[in-house]
């Protein structure tokens, strides 16, 4: 606060500092009031204007002043002669008065005070920006160091999480081990996987398994493992659809999404220990956290990137990329459908599960805009229809079989 100014005698301060003072003189030994500094000493009078017993000041002679308070923020005055008394103010300006630094003794003192205080002042502007830093980290930088963190991850670690939330998801003999139809279903799988392992960096062994449930619903976990559901298959019109969605989950396991959101779990301590190689506290958060993938929910950013990422696997491998929107388009639909026909009486009658509500949505939010994000994509890059493979299958024969084996 600045200083007030007075009229003085000449050769005295022109300033009062707002402060208080503490002396067995003062009602209940303190008070607030004003700092003043005169030839008779530096001098304290109360806010309220009261007259004191005895005039409350400290020679300049022999005056002594050190920090204290919070922070050092207050500045404290006594005397030898009064040890009884003491004198405070937090206005920094009282140490710069030019009263108090003519005096012998004092100007050394005041120096000091004045260093202490930019240097704490230092302190605090560097804890502070200390504290900026981390928060930009945090918020800009965190995504490209989940990014760097997850692409040291080894491929083995990730078949390893990925072996243990496969086996705990279809458990229980859910799996088509039919040979015949998987070696169907590879006639669909084969010119995409070719196309993946041109485009992705990281090389995994995909496998590819029919599930067991009327479910509309796919899925993929870290390492290459991927899933359809029967009731997926069925609902499909084409091989083109069951390789969009496919595809899409395939975009899954290259661009690490998984992955990148159990690294984005990290403490940014493990983080930093992670992307300067000490890999360990990763580790055992991953072998930890195996079931955590059954539940996982992708962000909207990394539904979308599986959305571009997929289409661009398709064109790649020479399959309508249509498929994927196509597909999308009766999950939606029969979504929409459901939603409209299920009633609390139906669903505390049935439950979900009977009335085959598409989990693939449930767990791929904002349909309808990737949708519309998907379209634009393919309008960019039309090609001509005949330009697309033929798959080598009788798809209907395809999906009788796969009826049969439920």
């Amino acid at each position: 606060m600045s200083p007030a100014t007075v009229n003085n005698r000449p050769g005295e301060s022109s300033s009062q500092y707002e402060g208080g003072a503490f002396d067995p003189e003062l009602p209940r030994g303190r008070a607030a009031g004003r700092l003043s500094i005169s030839s008779g000493g530096l001098r304290f009078d109360t806010d309220s204007g009261e007259s004191l017993t005895l005039p409350l000041t400290l020679p300049l002679d022999g005056l002594q002043a050190k920090p204290g308070g919070a922070a050092g923020r207050l500045f404290f005055f006594t005397h030898p002669r009064h040890p009884e008394r003491t004198l405070h103010t937090a206005d920094p300006a009282i140490l710069k008065d030019p009263a108090l630094n003519r005096r012998p003794g004092m100007q050394q003192q005041l120096a000091g005070l004045r260093r202490k205080r930019g240097g704490r002042w230092l302190s605090v502007a560097a804890g502070i920006t200390a504290v900026m830093l981390a928060l930009y980290a945090l918020t800009f930088l965190k995504d490209p160091l989940v990014g760097a963190v997850a692409a040291q991850i080894p491929i083995e670690w990730e078949e390893q999480l990925g072996d243990l939330a496969f086996t705990q998801v279809t458990a229980g003999g859910r799996l088509i081990e039919d040979e015949a139809l998987l070696k169907d279903l590879a006639k669909i799988t084969d010119p995409l996987v070719a196309a993946v392992n041109k485009r992705s960096e990281r090389e995994y062994n995909y496998e590819f398994h029919i599930v067991r449930d009327p479910v509309l619903n796919a899925f993929a976990v870290p390492g290459g493992k991927v899933a359809i559901h029967s009731g997926l298959i069925l609902a499909a019109e084409s091989p083109d659809e069951i390789a969009g969605v496919l595809a899409h989950e395939i975009a899954h396991v290259t661009q690490q999404h998984s992955m990148r959101q159990l690294v984005s779990t990290l403490g940014i301590y493990l983080l930093a220990q992670a992307f300067l190689g000490d890999m360990q506290g990763l580790m055992a958060v991953i072998l930890d956290n195996g079931s955590y993938l059954l539940t996982l929910k992708f962000s909207r950013d990394h539904e979308s990137d599986a959305d571009e990422v997929g289409l661009a696997f398709m064109r790649d491998a020479g399959i309508n990329p249509r498929g994927m929107v196509e597909m999308f388009r009766k999950l939606q639909a029969a979504q929409e459908e459901m939603n409209d026909a299920m009633t609390e009486d139906v669903e505390e009658a049935t439950g979900t599960e009977d009335l085959g509500i598409p989990d693939f949505l449930s767990t791929h939010p904002d349909t309808g805009a990737r949708i519309e994000a998907m379209q634009k994509l393919l309008e960019q890059s039309e090609a001509d229809e005949s330009a697309y493979i033929r798959f080598p299958l009788d798809f209907r024969k395809f999906q009788k079989r796969v009826a049969q084996s439920l």
